[in-house]
């Protein structure tokens, strides 16, 4: 090895080379087996065959990518656009429908809903089901816009996010009183809760 007169040697910075151009067993990116980093351009992707997990910090990884460890981000985390769960979702209480909207993103265990439900009660029951199991650490509560019988009620309506379950019990004013089951019933709001898993 020869020294560079910097402190770094022949021999190291051929290493560095080696490891920033090379992969697994030696083989140059984008050649071989697919199982492989693959350089495209500027960017560097992981591709396998049969599936798998990117480990950082782990040599099980669970997930696509899995950090043991802090995350340093100096921009933003991009996810998926909302889903509109409202054709899937059981909702109770109504006949028929002026507007059905539930719209869901799940980040992490963290679920973000905003839904939007109107028209004609036929039950004084109000629920309506999200796809996410909620945690049973803690039973939350929220408010949100309630409508009923055709007159705005004195409050705004109570969202009970029950434990261990699915459901969205809503009331008609900040004490959960229940809906009138005939006339007008709309509900709006957003509310957010811990996933199970």
């Amino acid at each position: 090895m020869f020294n560079l007169g910097s402190g770094l040697t022949v021999g190291l910075l051929v290493g560095v080379i080696v490891l920033a151009f090379t992969g697994p067993e030696s083989r140059t990116p984008g050649t071989g087996n697919p199982d492989f980093w693959i350089k495209s351009g500027d960017d560097i992707y992981y591709n396998p065959a049969g599936g798998g997990n990117v480990g950082i910090g782990t040599a099980t990884p669970t997930v696509e990518l899995d950090v043991v460890g802090d995350i340093k981000l100096s921009s933003d985390i991009y996810t998926a656009a909302w889903t509109d769960y409202s054709a899937t979702s059981a909702i109770v209480g109504w006949s028929s429908f002026t507007a059905k909207a539930i719209y869901v993103k799940k980040i992490g265990k963290t679920v973000f809903v905003a839904y939007d439900i109107r028209g004609v009660s036929n039950s004084a029951a109000t629920t309506f089901t999200v796809p996410y199991t909620i945690s049973n650490n803690i039973t939350p509560w929220a408010f949100g816009y309630a409508y009923d019988n055709g007159g705005a009620t004195a409050g705004v309506g109570l969202i009970e996010i029950s434990k261990n379950g699915a459901v969205i019990t809503l009331g008609k004013n900040e004490v959960g009183a229940s809906f009138t089951d005939s006339g007008n019933k709309n509900i709006i709001g957003q509310f957010w809760y811990e996933a199970a898993n």
